[in-house]
């Protein structure tokens, strides 16, 4: 680690800092203890991975703690080792990073504009880079109620293909979800369903392929890479699309304006669906999903404003499964009727894994 005399106007300045030896990853690290000077909040710099600034009720909520002096340090990464000690104080040349604490920061920033300068401690790494940043930042916060599992599906789409191909899918004009997902932290009112539950849907739709149930949100991804290896990344983007093609053909989702009105869009009931889907093999050619007009004819004309059906669909646990077996007799009655193919479980054991699977 060197120190240099760099230029101290807009570099990070630290005072009362103090190098010291931890254990990260478990490797002894040479990392700087000290508080970041408030004029100098706003040289930290912030990555896409980091959610975003949260509820006005939250950032007062921290704002109250901080003139108290009762929140943890902040974490920071150097993307570089350069910095100058004079005495205790710390000026640091190299582009510092947020890795945990941008609430902390926005609110300590709100109060050096009301007047009051507020010091936030903070625990310095040097030498980091965006990869290992953000899996720190997911390690601190993974598990905790304050990370929602949306922003860290989010964040995977740079480190897995299925992650990365449904997030490209979700930005594409076709898609009939399009900017209606949510991502972030608190879904806006106008975005229908969640990643967690885009990601979940798309195992339960590929699950006679492989391992697409999970409920941790790691292990889905590394799941639906493993279904990617076996059906090509076209194929398995194509089947996400038409899966949500056939839900705007039969009962509309673009038209759709927030979220509580389309029972359709409710995760027990898109589950349900894509069970149906995934364990006849009356709706796939080779590994790609075909569905014919009779049975979207039939799926239209599925009661979705039935009282049962909308109980079951804002119901959680086996509603799911409930729903399914509703839409199998629904799909297979009347004239002329389909005659549903299910899958040989003995010959395709992942077709009724239960929610454990790829765990």
């Amino acid at each position: 680690m060197a120190q240099s005399s760099p230029s101290k106007v807009g570099r990070l300045k630290i005072i009362n800092g103090a190098l010291d030896e931890v254990t990260i990853d478990g490797k002894p690290t040479i990392v700087l203890r000290g508080v970041v000077d408030p004029e100098s909040l706003r040289d930290i710099l912030v990555e896409e991975y980091q959610r975003e600034i949260l509820s006005r009720e939250k950032i007062d909520r921290l704002k109250k703690a901080l003139r108290r002096s009762r929140v943890p340090d902040i974490d920071l990464g150097v993307r570089g080792e350069q910095y100058e000690d004079d005495g205790g104080t710390f000026w640091i040349s190299d582009p510092v990073y947020v890795v945990d604490g941008l609430q902390r920061i926005t609110a300590a920033m709100e109060l050096l504009e009301e007047g009051l300068r507020v010091h936030l401690g903070a625990l310095i790494s040097f030498n980091t880079n965006e990869a290992w940043e953000q899996e720190r930042f997911e390690d601190l916060n993974l598990g905790q109620t304050k990370l929602s599992p949306n922003v860290t599906l989010r964040n995977q789409a740079k480190k897995c293909t299925s992650a990365a191909l449904l997030l490209q899918l979700a930005n594409a004009p076709k898609f009939p979800l399009r900017n209606r997902i949510t991502w972030t932290q608190a879904a806006r009112r106008d975005e229908l369903i969640t990643a967690t539950t885009y990601f979940a849907i798309a195992g339960a739709l590929h699950s006679h392929l492989g391992p697409g149930r999970a409920k941790n949100v790691i292990a889905l991804c590394a799941g639906l890479d493993k279904i990617v290896d076996k059906t090509t990344q076209q194929v398995f983007a194509e089947n996400i699309l038409a899966f949500y093609d056939i839900i705007e053909e039969c009962w509309g989702v673009r038209r759709v304006v927030y979220r509580g009105g389309a029972i359709y869009l409710r995760a027990s009931f898109l589950r349900a669906l894509a069970l149906l889907l995934s364990r006849h093999t009356n709706f796939w050619q080779g590994n790609r999903l075909i569905v014919d007009k009779v049975v979207l004819r039939k799926l239209r004309n599925y009661p979705i404003d039935d009282p049962h059906v909308q109980g079951l669909s804002s119901s959680s646990g086996q509603a799911s499964e409930m729903l399914y077996q509703l839409l199998v007799e629904h799909v297979k009655k009347g004239r002329p009727s389909v005659q549903l193919i299910r899958r040989d479980q003995a010959d395709h054991p992942a077709a009724d894994l239960d929610d454990s699977e790829g765990e």
